[in-house]
């Protein structure tokens, strides 16, 4: 009898050991996924929709792009490869006057650039641009894998005149408390408007909102404090040009 019950539990402790030993039916992480980016890439444009007019205005839209690590944090003095995707037979160009630039970024792990579409009064129909945004380096935890990027559209609206309702214009100043401009200050709103928007070297910054908004517009720069620290405004129904802000170093 003994021998039974030994034979059972030597048994019943092998079953043990081989289900425990049992992989998972979990599969790995796709390394095509989120979890095989070491650098994550974004951008968003600022406006996303432009209007054509009758006169051919030139059109320009700014190409905002954050680049953070897998945790979170600024992926910084990246290189990101700025270029027209080929999808559309309409010719835009970057400041450098090509379709493709390059720019590095920051502290915060931002860049931007400014697209512009000339002669908009020969564009027939509506149409889209793409924007592809490439981190110019391995941003992959396995190098042979595909390059990481990010396609942002750009949406063309046939229209003669000024644009509809929907797209206003505010736009300030970043001064420090000597009354210099201040460079690459963070632009940022609440309520749903596309940002932040980086300062210019005259300090100045401008972005569209829809018509009617209300929110804050809050400043930010390593290193200095603002005043206002904020600045609220309520119901855009036009333009404004007296949104400054005063840098103050901490």
């Amino acid at each position: 009898m003994k021998k039974y019950i030994i034979l059972i539990l030597i048994i019943s402790v092998g079953i043990f050991t081989i289900t425990s030993c049992k992989r998972s039916e979990v599969n790995d992480p796709d390394m095509t996924g989120p979890a095989g980016f070491r650098i994550i890439l974004s951008g968003i444009a600022n406006p996303s929709t432009l209007y054509t007019t009758d006169n051919g205005s030139l059109l320009t839209s700014v190409i905002n792009v954050r680049a953070t690590n897998n945790d979170g944090s600024p992926a910084v003095n990246k290189s990101v490869i700025f270029e027209q995707y080929v999808d559309s037979n309409i010719y835009g160009y970057f400041d450098n006057n090509y379709n493709a630039a390059v720019g590095i970024t920051d502290g915060q792990g931002y860049v931007q650039k400014t697209f512009k579409i000339p002669y908009s009064n020969y564009i027939q129909g509506n149409s889209t641009i793409t924007i592809k945004v490439t981190l110019s380096d391995s941003g992959r935890l396995d190098n042979n894998l595909s390059e990481i990027y990010d396609l942002i559209p750009l949406q063309l609206i046939a229209r003669g005149g000024e644009s509809p309702e929907g797209d206003i214009q505010i736009c300030g100043r970043v001064v420090t408390n000597e009354g210099a401009a201040l460079q690459g200050a963070y632009i940022d709103f609440t309520q749903g408007v596309a940002g932040p928007v980086i300062t210019r070297a005259s300090g100045s910054w401008d972005v569209l909102v829809p018509y009617g908004w209300s929110g804050y517009i809050i400043p930010t720069k390593s290193g200095y404090h603002f005043s206002p620290e904020s600045y609220f405004v309520e119901n855009v129904n036009a333009p404004r040009s007296d949104i400054n802000f005063t840098a103050i170093a901490n």
